[in-house]
């Protein structure tokens, strides 16, 4: 009686243990996931969400020139090539502080809207911490398409946005990726005489998309 009363009881232990592994996250991701990533997909290097290739490949298929010429001034500046029209909305070009950039960029190809390519910023606050999480956001906007947007937590925690379906990479899983997830930067030189396109990949690397002088 008594040795089948100790096994009961470390039997027991075992389903505590684990219960207390998967809430606390040593069984897998169950504690690991921050919670402005609850509830969505979570992808890696090798499993890039299909609504973000398609919407990367459509601005990439629109920027079909890599040497733009500038036009105009930082209030209402355009690159072009031929046809491909790159209209910046207008930034105020002030030498103090953070260097201004645009926060979108309208593509046009022969006439036509082809896509827009925006960025933003935010935070997020947990309801019952109430900690705050600071992300830097940029999108794409195709027409007759849902927006995809990338928010880059400062966790290193990723999440992806296509209309209403909500995605999502942990800090570090894409550090390893040259492809994948790529996040567009907008550079420019201090004296306005060169801007550019930029993806940057998870491992740092970088594509220049374009760049109009």
């Amino acid at each position: 009686m008594v040795r089948n009363a100790r096994f009961v009881l470390l039997c027991v232990f075992g389903l505590v243990s684990a219960c207390l592994m998967a809430t606390c996250g040593g069984g897998g991701n169950g504690g690991s996931v921050p919670s402005f990533l609850k509830g969505a997909e979570l992808f890696d290097c090798d499993d890039t969400p299909t609504c973000y290739q398609d919407a990367l490949a459509t601005v990439q298929g629109c920027l079909s020139e890599s040497a733009l010429t500038m036009s105009g001034d930082s209030m209402d500046m355009s690159c072009s090539a031929g046809d491909l029209v790159v209209q910046l909305s207008a930034f105020n070009d002030n030498p103090n502080g953070l260097v201004p950039t645009p926060s979108r960029l309208t593509i046009t190809v022969s006439g036509s809207q082809c896509a827009d390519i925006g960025w933003g910023d935010g935070t997020h606050q947990d309801g019952p911490s109430g900690v705050i999480t600071a992300f830097d956001l940029a999108f794409f906007e195709i027409p007759g398409t849902d927006e995809v947007s990338i928010r880059r937590y400062e966790t290193g925690d990723v999440g992806l946005s296509c209309g209403y379906d909500e995605y999502g990479a942990l800090a570090g899983s894409l550090d390893s990726c040259s492809g994948g997830l790529l996040y567009p930067i907008f550079e420019r030189t201090d004296d306005l005489s060169s801007v550019s396109l930029i993806l940057e990949a998870g491992d740092g690397s970088r594509q220049t998309v374009f760049v109009c002088q």
